[in-house]
């Protein structure tokens, strides 16, 4: 199996650990009461345990589970850089082997003492806080890599899809404004969190377009912009009492699955983003490698077809990269064919942090006491704060990458 058809083997696997999670939290209550570690707990407090305690103690679990899985398999692929390294075939091979363990890790979970997942509450908080803050920087390095394509082909409409794309993005700042003022602004906390997000997206469209701003641009500003305003809107839509002013939301069927599927991909999508990009990983890289990688594995092997016929697409392309190799020094050619496509070890801690990540918006950041309606997902007032500082953070660290460069100077940003 080549590096990117791991990859998604991977994603599926955490993909239905997530899925799986939400499944015993709303629907598998019953059961959940008669496993071992209820009937203890049950008996140490003298208390019938609550639907709400048993759906975040099978949340955690499962969540635990997968943290385990991807943090061992961090662990295990840690330097790994080049495909001549045993270690490699862990994070390529052996496929039945990790099925059983994943299977085994989620089983065994439900056998635990309160104790231990209790502690692990903590370690998903943390978690989350690293997943949250890759999820930023991936967001930043996409809006300056978007605008660094289309100003590098220095032609006049893509100049001006670059204006059309920043005014589509301050549009959606307006009208996300206007709903919610007219939603939530009866609540003066509401009206502080709009006001602050006013702020900031004044704040970073000067600060782009300031003469001193390294590398500043319209684009960036109105993505980040955009974003900031998107999860004020989607901070307040999380509040769970009378400031919230969509309550019909949380009883929309369409609209509940609507936001199950966007918050579920979006979990999916950045964890495989961050774990196979370069944003945080030296040794990272993109799908046109791990395709030439497989290009050079195949040619090991005789370069020939199934069919016994030389693959003459396969030929071009391995003399595409050998000419490319031709020209590069041999001791740091980043296409050396031994090199692995993108860093194993970083990607599965990016999905650890996920999982814990997946189970804090499944349990309101570790705390159901008030539990969430059924299907609902990231509601509460923990998440609303979460979202909130979110935002700000968002911001700090985009104006940080205008003016690092003035205050920090000789490194590179």
């Amino acid at each position: 199996m080549g590096p990117k058809a791991a990859r998604a083997m991977y994603v599926v696997l955490f993909t239905l650990s997530m899925l799986s999670s939400w499944v015993l939290r709303d629907y598998a209550r019953p059961l959940i009461k008669e496993l071992p570690w209820i009937k203890i707990h049950h008996a140490a407090t003298g208390k019938d345990p609550t639907a709400a305690w048993c759906g975040e103690q099978a949340v955690l679990r499962v969540s635990m589970a997968q943290f385990v899985f991807f943090l061992a398999l961090a662990a295990l692929t840690v330097g790994v850089r080049h495909a001549n390294d045993g270690r490699n075939a862990v994070h390529l091979k052996g496929w039945w082997l990790k099925l059983i363990l994943w299977v085994g890790l989620i089983f065994g979970s439900f056998f635990l003492p309160e104790g231990a997942v209790n502690g692990y509450r903590y370690v998903a908080k943390a978690g989350s806080a690293i997943f949250l803050l890759v999820q930023v920087l991936i967001l930043l390095d996409f809006a300056y890599e978007w605008n660094e394509n289309w100003v590098a082909r220095d032609e006049d409409r893509w100049f001006a899809a670059l204006f059309a794309a920043s005014a589509s993005c301050y549009v959606g700042v307006i009208v996300l404004a206007g709903l919610s003022f007219a939603y939530f602004s009866h609540c003066s906390i509401n009206v502080f969190f709009i006001t602050i997000s006013l702020l900031i997206v004044l704040v970073i469209t000067m600060a782009s377009l300031h003469p001193r701003a390294h590398n500043g641009s319209l684009l960036p500003a109105a993505v980040i912009s955009l974003y900031c305003m998107y999860l004020c809107f989607s901070a307040m839509t999380s509040e769970p009492d009378t400031c919230n002013g969509m309550p019909g939301a949380s009883t929309s069927e369409t609209f509940l699955a609507a936001g199950l599927a966007v918050t579920l991909l979006s979990v999916v999508y950045s964890a495989l983003r961050a774990g196979s990009s370069t944003v945080m990983s030296t040794e990272g890289s993109s799908d046109a490698k791990a395709d030439e990688y497989e290009a050079l594995q195949h040619s090991d092997k005789g370069g020939r077809s199934s069919t016994g016929a030389d693959d003459s697409d396969d030929e071009e392309e391995l003399g595409a990269i050998g000419e490319r190799r031709e020209d590069a020094d041999d001791e740091d050619d980043p296409m050396d064919i031994k090199q692995v496509p993108y860093n194993y070890s970083f990607f599965h801690l990016i999905f650890a942090c996920a999982a814990c990540y997946y189970a804090m918006l499944l349990t309101d950041w570790g705390d159901l006491t008030h539990h969430q309606d059924k299907d609902t997902i990231n509601v509460g007032w923990a998440s609303v704060w979460v979202k909130v500082i979110c935002e700000w953070v968002t911001a700090g660290i985009f104006l940080w990458t205008l003016v690092a460069p003035s205050v920090v100077q000789g490194r590179e940003f």
